[in-house]
This record gives structure tokens, sequence and C-alpha cells, in this order.
């Protein structure tokens, strides 16, 4: 799991799933190309965790290239503003050990940031996109989520109650 500018730096991860002892056999080896990670006896296990990294990766860049399209529409330049974008998208993620403990005890409400709060401000993002000419495809859906999850009764909840709604797909996805 890295790129090759990561292999064997301390961000790269071989991911193993299948018998334990195998693993064990093969951990220095391994090693050698990354951090180890045994993830369970069931072999599609590694691919799962590979996809579902891939999946936060590829979400956090549609939000920064989103964020880089809408700064440049007023001609500021992306390495001027990835100096406020990378700490602050940083501040964010550190919220994901929290959210992670909601979606596992099943107890999303929250006191910081309500779904309610966040579906009232979300057209704000999307009127923006649009008034200055940039594609809202890429967060529109998530209006719908919002949406989705208000008429469900989860107003109160934050945004970990998402990922449930997401998992469960009431729409039959």
């Amino acid at each position: 799991m890295a790129v090759p500018q990561m292999i064997a730096g301390p961000h790269a991860y071989v991911l193993y799933s299948g018998p334990q002892d195998v693993f064990d056999a093969h951990r220095e080896t391994f090693a050698a190309l990354g951090g180890t990670k045994y993830v369970g006896e069931d072999p599609g296990l590694a691919s799962l965790y590979d996809l579902a990294l891939l999946t936060g990766m590829y979400g956090m860049f549609a939000g920064v290239l989103q964020a880089y399209a809408l700064i440049g529409t007023e001609a500021i330049a992306a390495t001027e503003f990835s100096e406020l974008l990378v700490p602050w998208v940083g501040a964010m993620l550190g919220s994901a050990p929290a959210m992670a403990a909601a979606i596992d005890s099943g107890q999303h409400l929250t006191d910081v940031s309500s779904l309610a709060v966040n579906q009232a401000a979300f057209p704000n993002l999307l009127s923006t996109f649009a008034a200055q000419g940039v594609s809202g495809e890429l967060f529109a859906p998530l209006q719908g989520l919002l949406d989705r999850a208000i008429a469900e009764g989860h107003a109160a909840d934050g945004l970990s109650r998402l990922a449930d709604l997401l998992r469960t797909g009431s729409r039959g996805e």
C-alpha cells in the first residue's frame, strides 16, 4: 500500500490476509517494504483494506481539487492556498478517530456540527461553486445524503452517521 516513493518508508504498508502462520513466517521480508499489518484469515480482507484506504485518499483528494478549482476562479495560486489548506485538512482528519468510535458504538449524537447544521450550510457550497463557474458534481451527492439523513430522523447526529446510511443504502444500493 504505497506509491513508489513511499516503498520502504514509514507510511508504506504491506497488508496481508490469509493464514497467520504464513504471515508470521514472512513478516521480516514484508517489513523490508514498509509497515506490516495482518488483517485476518479471510484472504479477501487485504484487498478490502486496500480499497478502503484508497477510498479515503480519493475522497480527500476530491475535496482538495475542488478547493483548488474554487480558489483558482479568483486567480489565487493553488500553491499559496495550499499553505492554509494542508493544516486545515490535517486538523479535520484529527477527528477521524472520534468518528470511528461513534461508528463502532452507534452513538452519533454531537454538540459540534450536527447533520442539521451541515444540511443547512451545504447549499452555500453548491451555490458558490455555481456562481464561480466550478462544477459541483463531486459534492452534489453529499447534499442528497444529508437530506436523506435528516428525513430519516438523524438531524442531531454528527457526520459519522453518514457511514451507517452509506452502508445500509436504504435506496436499495
